[in-house]
């Protein structure tokens, strides 16, 4: 039963990722990140998985929404694997990559308290609704 309750829902925790380490503005990075869902099903509702790029200088934060539908990360192991088009008037510095799973009603979707939290120790960003996917990346 304990397994059940542990289980039940969904659960995703964070594997590996292969991000770069730099990034000419007006190009694409290609990331990878592997998830496992833990648990036993998807998300019902629709959810706009963002890459956060937040400068590490003076805090400021870009989002980019990824392609990859939430709703099908079933159980078992999960990997996004997408080209991210990097704007050409995107500011150079260095930037901290988080993945951020807001709810997708425009109401609550800036409250951290409807995000998806990964399993992980560590990643979470209580005060953001934000998961750290701990590397930095420099865009030139």
């Amino acid at each position: 039963m304990d397994n059940i309750k542990k289980n039940l829902g969904y659960r995703f925790v964070l594997q590996s990722a292969v991000l770069p380490d730099n990034v000419v503005h007006g190009s694409s990075m290609n990331l990878v990140i592997n998830l496992k869902n833990a648990g036993y099903a998807s998300p019902f509702n629709k959810r706009t998985a963002k890459l956060i790029l937040r400068n590490k200088s003076n805090g400021e934060v870009k989002s980019i929404d990824l392609a990859t539908d939430v709703r099908k990360w079933y159980s078992g192991a999960v990997k996004v694997e997408e080209a991210v088009k990097i704007p050409s008037d995107f500011p150079a510095g260095e930037y901290e990559l988080l993945l951020s799973l807001p709810d997708e009603y425009a109401s609550i979707a800036a409250r951290p308290e409807y995000s998806i939290r990964l399993a992980n120790d560590g990643v979470w960003e209580a005060e953001t609704g934000y998961n750290k996917l701990n590397h930095t990346i420099k865009v030139n």
